[in-house]
């Protein structure tokens, strides 16, 4: 385990979990992340606007490269989601749509990666590191209200439903009702994350966490 390193800057291009590590996708991960949309566009595709189709190699790159600039400009961060080994199971995000001091939390996972707790463990790691080592003032998860296995991740984490809103939106533009959770940073103690084994880098490779 390295020390931590005064010298790390925001933002974190590395997080590690027991099972997990999340960090932004690479150009050439075009293929593989493909393959996970394909396998697991029946489970996705009524929750997520990208998931309605295929991409095809140039969608999906162009999708890559933007996000790593939003990344690097620290506009928003989305995480690609892999196995210690290596192998990529699904995404992950640290969005920055909901104000100052927010950081609000995404995720998805690959159908034959459910069911594993992989999803609860990396938005528990994710939810320390922010309120913690990166400083956001309060973690954020908004779901479908019907989407239970997502509604899920929030409860067991300690978060607190604050509201339900109807919103239209993707994927087929319809009013949906959307559940929003929140977990304040003075109360990252008293939940469950508090206990979340994660460590942070920065793209230096300096650990922060």
């Amino acid at each position: 385990m390295h020390d931590v390193d005064p010298n790390a800057t925001l933002p974190a291009y590395r997080f590690e979990t027991e099972r997990l590590v999340l960090r932004p996708w690479k150009p050439q991960e075009v293929h593989v992340l493909i393959e996970l949309v394909r396998i697991s566009m029946d489970r996705l595709k009524p929750w997520f606007p990208w998931a309605q189709t295929v991409p095809s190699v140039n969608h999906q790159m162009a999708w890559i490269r933007k996000v790593r600039a939003f990344y690097d400009t620290d506009v928003d961060y989305v995480l690609g989601m892999f196995l210690q080994d290596g192998t990529p199971i699904g995404g992950a995000g640290i969005h920055l749509r909901q104000g100052p001091g927010a950081a609000e939390f995404g995720y998805w996972i690959a159908t034959p990666w459910e069911g594993k707790g992989l999803v609860t463990e990396s938005t528990a790691g994710l939810t320390r590191v922010a309120l913690t080592v990166l400083g956001y003032e309060r973690g954020v998860i908004r779901c479908d209200s019907i989407n239970h296995r997502s509604s899920a991740i929030p409860i067991r984490l300690g978060y607190r439903k604050i509201g339900r809103a109807m919103e239209r939106g993707s994927p087929d533009d319809i009013e949906r009702e959307i559940d929003t959770y929140e977990l304040l940073a003075s109360e990252l103690a008293s939940s469950p994350s508090a206990s979340a084994g994660v460590s942070a880098w920065d793209g230096a490779g300096r650990r922060m966490h």
